[in-house]
């Protein structure tokens, strides 16, 4: 593994038209909706000077 840490942010989907839903929809449309993971970097440090 490498040093470089990441972030990951769930967000939910509609399967039909692609809009983002809340996460609490695709519990309740388990059928139509689904959960995706987005990774990014994790924000850079900021050195104090």
């Amino acid at each position: 593994m490498s040093g470089k840490k990441e972030v990951v942010r769930k967000v939910g989907r509609d399967s039909g038209n692609g809009q983002f839903v809340p996460i609490k929809e695709t519990v309740k449309r388990p059928k139509t909706t689904e959960v995706e993971k987005i990774h990014y970097p994790a924000p850079a440090k900021k050195s104090s000077k």
